[in-house]
């Protein structure tokens, strides 16, 4: 019987909200244009992303056969790995549990602070964690296979062609900058993710809605200001349950002169040219009122979002930074894409010397002026790093 010669299916699980999924799909447009191969996404990626979107090209890995099988084998024995480096340590038996959302493990506090399990040093640099793993699965469910070689071994024959593979997260196959930035990912992203005319239409209510506030208090006094062309800068605000990770991880909270800061770089670059509005957007929108609103002399800055965390708040709020023309960002995934889609120039808190991390501290790149020496649409934090 004759075999049949087709592209390798590869997936690459992405957990957490919507940024994550954002970032999972330009991993999978990468993958689809350097390799040829067949891309798939999770069921969770693909609703996350058809809720805001109006095409998602990719099909969900659960409707293959077996995938949840292996997948269910492989978390098991990915926590096998790390309870018993726990336990080893602790020298007996632990109680641990599920998250409810993920099914990822859990566990105690306690441990988690005396003995942090990392995946990178228990899994990823481990040379035989691919050959350990041997599912007991039934009939043509073992078709599926553990990819964890440097990404470029993909254009290999052997795994370019008439497989199916799990791509871990972590090692080799998470240094992928090298997919974002093939020729035409950028293109095919915006391309498909298009937001669906609900959110489209909020975004323009907003903005036309700022406008005419501005205009009716400007006055008939003003009228050279009346015919300057609007710009709109949308400042994202991460706060809520992101200041716990950026605890974690060293990262120093944005201050509201951070905000503010900022905002004097754009107005000395436009404000003579431009009438400019920014438009303020946050999970916390108290915080922002309360510790900008009294210090916005200018009264040039609008507290616009959706004020939540469901669904509909999340991609009003995401349309509205994208049809900004220009993005202050913050923290997190989800600032990234607002400026990613917005498409114009953007402020990191990295271009402010006291937000930066060690390895950034001799960054060239940061030290120059942000609205003279713009970033590209997509960047990496590793092109902050002084060579």
């Amino acid at each position: 019987m004759l075999v049949q010669d087709r592209p390798t299916v590869a997936i690459k699980v992405v957990r957490g909200r919507l940024g994550n999924h954002l970032w999972g799909y330009l991993f999978s447009l990468g993958l689809q244009r350097m390799f040829q191969i067949t891309p798939l996404v999770t069921e969770k990626t693909k609703h996350s992303l058809e809720r805001y979107f109006k095409r998602v090209r990719f099909d969900a890995v659960e409707s293959f056969e077996c995938w949840n099988a292996y997948y269910t084998a492989f978390l098991r024995y990915v926590d096998e790995t790390v309870i018993n480096y726990v336990e080893a340590k602790v020298g007996h038996e632990i109680t641990w549990k599920r998250a409810e959302d993920d099914g990822r493990l859990i566990l105690p506090d306690h441990l988690n602070h005396l003995y942090p399990p990392s995946t990178n040093e228990l899994i990823d640099r481990d040379p035989n964690f691919v050959t350990r793993f041997k599912p007991d699965l039934e009939g043509d469910c073992n078709k599926w296979s553990l990819f964890m070689s440097e990404i470029a071994d993909l254009a290999k024959p052997e795994w370019n062609r008439n497989r199916y593979l799990h791509l871990y997260p972590g090692g080799n196959v998470g240094d992928a900058s090298v997919l974002y930035r093939a020729e035409g990912v950028e293109d095919d992203f915006l391309e498909d993710l298009q937001f669906h005319d609900k959110f489209v239409d909020h975004a323009q209510k907003v903005l036309n809605s700022v406008r005419a506030e501005y205009l009716k208090r400007l006055g008939k006094e003003k009228k050279k200001k009346k015919k300057k062309e609007f710009l709109y800068v949308g400042i994202h605000c991460r706060r809520t349950d992101h200041l716990d990770y950026e605890r974690r991880h060293s990262l120093v909270p944005l201050k509201p002169s951070y905000y503010l800061d900022a905002m004097d770089v754009f107005r000395r670059k436009f404000g003579k040219s431009h009438n400019i509005l920014f438009l303020f957007v946050s999970d916390d929108m108290a915080w922002g009122r309360e510790k900008l609103s009294l210090r916005n002399k200018e009264r040039d800055l609008h507290f616009v979002g959706a004020s939540g965390n469901d669904e509909t708040a999340v991609g009003m709020d995401l349309a509205l930074l994208a049809y900004c023309n220009h993005t202050i960002q913050s923290y997190g995934t989800f600032s990234f894409f607002a400026g990613f889609f917005a498409g114009g120039l953007r402020i990191l808190p990295q271009h402010f010397r006291e937000y930066r991390r060690p390895k950034e501290k001799g960054s060239k790149l940061l030290d120059k002026n942000p609205l003279e020496n713009p970033l590209p649409r997509l960047f990496f934090s590793e092109d902050f790093i002084q060579k």
